[in-house]
Formats: C-alpha cells, structure tokens, sequence
C-alpha cells in the first residue's frame, strides 16, 4: 500500500469518526506532536497516548465533525488541510487544521497536528477544562 492510501484511508475513518478504524492505520510506537501554548501541547508517544489525546479533544466538544479540504502525498509523506467544526454550546468553532503524516511499512509512524489559529483552541481548552495557557 503506498503512502497516499495508507493517509487517505486513514483520514476516510477520521472524517467517520471511527477512531478505532483510524488506529489500524498507525504503528504501535506511533509519535504524535501537538504544538501549541495549552494543556494539551506536547509529544504523544504511542498508540494509547495518541487515543488518549483524542479522547480529550472529544470531550473538549459537545459534537465534532471533520473535513478534508486538500491533501498531497509523496513517497514517505502526506499532508493534509481539515477543518474540524465543533460544537460547544450553542457556538460552532471552526478549527483550521494543518496535518503532516510520516509513513513507513504501510502504517502512519509519526504526525503534526497544527492549528492554524492556536490562540482560538488555546482559549476553548482553557474554557473547557480551566487549564491556563502559557
């Protein structure tokens, strides 16, 4: 399986939202990084930290629905354009989300999560969880 179909169907499962159909798609030893100035910034080592970190943007979030807007893939990398829409309240937040996806041996080895507007899922991360940023 080459790079863009290991990604494509990946993100297939992600726009779903079957999580755990997303997770056949990356190694055991999967790293995911997690830029930013909140609580949840940092490095994912591993399949469960990386279910774990899902789990808590799930529950940041009355409801969530992604979206693909483009996606380009060479021979070792993809990356991906989403737009994720969460819902909190009565507001919807539309979230910009820029992800780079390294692959090996047909599975997603490692990924960067990037926000285009970090100060926007700052702020709903500090409101939701009453974490401070900085």
């Amino acid at each position: 399986m080459d790079t863009r179909t290991v990604v494509r169907t990946y993100l297939d499962r992600i726009v779903d939202l079957d999580w755990p159909g997303a997770l056949e798609y990356v190694t055991d030893d999967v790293v995911l990084h997690v830029p930013g100035d909140h609580s949840l910034a940092g490095k994912y080592l591993g399949k469960d930290a990386f279910m774990g970190y899902i789990q808590k943007v799930v529950a940041l979030t009355d409801s969530m629905r992604m979206e693909e807007h483009d996606f380009l893939a060479s021979d070792d990398h993809a990356v991906a354009l989403m737009r994720a829409h969460l819902t909190v309240g009565d507001e919807e937040i539309l979230d910009d989300r820029i992800a780079i996806y390294h692959v090996a041996d047909d599975k997603i080895t490692e990924l960067w999560l990037v926000d285009v507007d970090q100060a926007a899922m700052a702020e709903l991360i500090e409101r939701r969880t009453g974490a401070t940023t900085g």
